[in-house]
């Protein structure tokens, strides 16, 4: 009764209410929806510091072994012609069993004992390299996330923080999987393995290779970040008119 002749006061009907009625169920969905978004920005960031913590720390791990430790690394052996290979080099065997298929480049996991605690540690580099990049990338996404669950998801900065985002999985994607490969090159050339490609055919790749597949990655999330910058926009636009 009092809002009817608060209504009636100000000339309004209750059919005519500035602002649509918003029921009791509208409020409960609208408030687990931002729960769950605060659910995952905290799940986001305690990923990127075990990431962080857990590839840094594999890495330094690599570094304490001593050359008596085989490295493990990956090398990539062009197999064209041949579906069995029998290497046999005092300090070096294939970790895994190689098997190939004709004219095809095939890669396996080379273990080489002598390593140094540089090349024990930029064989570990892969992950700690993505480890870093998930902490990077957590912590810029975590107040895009925040911003969301306040309803604001357009608010200033985050178009930034989605770039930084993007450029990150560009630079740890083709990055990372680059340091173990040229480790896995140093040891071809410390144990000999890498003068066969010279003396007795084409047998070991010795240029490291680049997948662009985390550039297509990085591109969809500065489509995201114009898609956000856009509305950015529109909501400065907006608040100038009010």
């Amino acid at each position: 009764m009092g809002a009817e002749a608060g209504l009636r006061r100000q000339g309004l009907t209750s059919s005519q209410q500035p602002f649509p009625a918003i029921s009791k169920n509208d409020m409960v969905c609208a408030m687990t929806q931002l729960r769950w978004v605060n659910w995952i920005r905290r799940v986001v960031v305690i990923v990127g510091l075990v990431a962080a913590v857990g590839g840094v720390g594999f890495a330094i791990n690599g570094a304490t072994l001593p050359p008596v430790a085989p490295v493990q690394v990956p090398v990539t052996l062009d197999s064209a012609g041949y579906r069995y290979l029998d290497i046999e080099v005092t300090g070096a065997e294939p970790a895994d069993e190689v098997w190939f298929a004709p004219a095809r480049a095939s890669s396996f996991t080379l273990a080489a004992t002598g390593a140094t605690r540089s090349e024990h540690f930029l064989a570990r580099a892969e992950p700690a390299v993505y480890g870093l990049g998930c902490l990077v990338g957590a912590i810029a996404l975590a107040p895009v996330l925040a911003s969301i669950a306040r309803r604001e998801p357009f608010a200033h900065g985050n178009v930034t923080r989605l770039v930084v985002v993007a450029v990150t999985i560009a630079v740890c994607g083709i990055t990372a999987p680059l340091l173990p490969q040229i480790q896995g090159i140093r040891a071809l050339e410390r144990t000999g393995l890498a003068d066969l490609a010279e003396t007795a055919g084409p047998y070991f790749v010795l240029e490291p290779s680049v997948s662009y597949a985390p550039l297509l990655v990085a591109a969809v999330v500065l489509a995201v970040a114009a898609a956000f910058h856009a509305g950015e926009r529109m909501a400065a636009d907006v608040d100038g008119l009010v």
